[in-house]
């Protein structure tokens, strides 16, 4: 069987060993699963390899830093967890028989070209330009991408990551789509075509998550099933909270002339919610921009975030000048042009945010 090879923008490359757990492959499907190519072959000098966990090779030598451990500046490993990270001269190998997110070394290897991620969604108008919709989950985001896609022929070039170069380009990063709930209004064609989770499966995985959360002895059994291996086949039940409804692939909720793949970045809007009676639009500058739009990123990235710090414990990164350098990009990529903030009131329904969108002038 071949390697699963997926090509980020010409930039990185990331090759799956044909042998890693099914669900680690799911995961790696749901997160990059838009950059699946066919071709073995590449010419990106960058890469992200990934074995399973019993692959890895533990040196004597090693430090141990609280759960985790690594050598010289090379390795880090958490056994527990059954992961271990190894930087090598074009990125990383990865070993792991978990459920892993790779936006924190995306963004390491981002970074080194001028690149960082933003939490944010981005939708290219009919004439190119790209209008950035910076914020933190459930502001309003997914709103406003399916209003714009659906009534103002705007292309998605991502609803919850994209990526900004310094010099102002916007370039797509089209994960898998969490249905909630409150989408409901958004995408009701889901609701009704989709074979997506029942109401009595989903009470079902709630009660058992919620019976496993609380059940004694929780971290010693947390420990034996990761020593085992099978804990990610459980622990990927976090993703079902009760206003979780299914994961869809973007080219299943957009036709493919409806999908970006980059464009020139021509306004940057925040979405705040917050206790106002009504919405209002105000401009901001690059910096202030820049310092939200930081903030919020590794906010979401909390999970990776706090393995980026015990890597960084270890020497294998140097995650102040990577911050610093992060938080230097997306200044440069959104200074370029006008920056806005658009306050949100806190119960505006989704109608009510995509017709205020445009009654503010929002839209080119």
């Amino acid at each position: 069987m071949n390697e699963h090879i997926y090509h980020i923008h010409n930039l990185i490359t990331v090759r799956v060993n044909p042998e890693v757990r099914p669900w680690v492959l799911k995961s790696i499907n749901r997160q990059i699963g838009s950059f699946k190519s066919q071709k073995q072959e590449h010419s990106n000098p960058l890469m992200i390899l990934v074995n399973p966990f019993p692959m890895f090779s533990f040196p004597q030598n090693r430090e141990i830093f609280q759960n985790s451990e690594g050598g010289r500046d090379s390795w880090y490993a958490n056994r527990d967890s059954r992961l271990a990270i190894e930087k090598i001269p074009a990125g990383y190998v990865v070993f792991t028989d978990a459920m892993f997110s790779f936006t924190g070394l995306i963004q390491q290897i981002f970074i080194s070209k001028g690149i960082s991620f933003a939490h944010a969604a981005a939708l290219q108008n009919p004439a190119g330009g790209v209008t950035i919709l910076a914020g933190c989950g459930g502001v309003g985001k997914t709103t406003l991408s399916g209003f714009l896609v659906k009534e103002k022929e705007y292309k998605l070039l991502g609803d919850d990551m994209i990526a900004l170069t310094e010099s102002g380009m916007c370039l797509a990063f089209h994960k898998a789509f969490v249905l909630k709930e409150y989408h409901r209004s958004v995408y009701p064609e889901l609701f009704t075509t989709r074979k997506y989770m029942s109401l009595k499966k989903r009470a079902i995985r709630s009660i058992i998550w919620h019976l496993y959360e609380n059940v004694p002895f929780r971290g010693i059994i947390d420990k034996f099933l990761k020593t085992q291996g099978v804990y990610n086949r459980i622990a990927f039940i976090p993703f079902i909270r009760r206003d979780y409804v299914d994961i869809v692939p973007a080219e299943q909720i957009f036709p493919a002339n409806c999908l970006a793949q980059q464009g020139p970045v021509e306004k940057t809007i925040l979405l705040l919610r917050c206790s106002v009676i009504d919405f209002s639009i105000e401009e901001q500058n690059g910096a202030w921009m820049a310092r939200r739009i930081f903030a919020v990123l590794y906010q979401e990235l909390e999970n990776d975030l706090k393995r980026l710090l015990e890597m960084g414990a270890v020497g294998l990164e140097d995650l102040g000048d990577n911050f610093w350098r992060a938080r230097v990009i997306l200044e440069k990529a959104v200074s370029i042009t006008p920056c806005y903030v658009l306050r949100i009131p806190q119960k505006a329904t989704p109608e009510e945010l995509a017709r205020a969108f445009e009654r503010l002038g929002c839209i080119n």
